[in-house]
């Protein structure tokens, strides 16, 4: 099953409920699904997935388990800009829906 964006729009409890129809159906085993998701939604993204790929200009610049992404410097001078940046992630400044928000949440 291909999911374009599905957590785009949603808030932070529209987006808990499509984790779990989207949990339900992966394990669900009788059905057999495999799941491709593509969402800026990085908080959603880091609880639902086992494997991350991110691109950047079409690029990839990382794949792997979603906590080692999460600290991979390349994805965060690419999505955040430079370190300093991240120092303004954590202070909570972005607004939850930008690409940075899953800093926040995973602390």
């Amino acid at each position: 099953m291909l999911l374009d964006e599905p957590a785009a729009g949603l808030n932070d409890e529209g987006s808990n409920d499509l984790l779990k129809v989207v949990n339900g159906i992966r394990e669900d085993t009788e059905l057999g699904c495999g799941i491709l998701i593509i969402d800026h939604d990085l908080r959603l993204i880091m609880r639902l997935c086992d494997s991350v790929h991110v691109l950047d200009e079409g690029k990839t610049i990382a794949e792997g388990l979603p906590n080692d992404v999460r600290h991979n410097s390349v994805v965060i001078n690419s999505y955040l800009g430079n370190s300093k940046n991240l120092d303004l992630a954590h202070s909570k400044m972005l607004p939850s829906k930008q690409l940075a928000s899953w800093y926040l949440k995973q602390k």
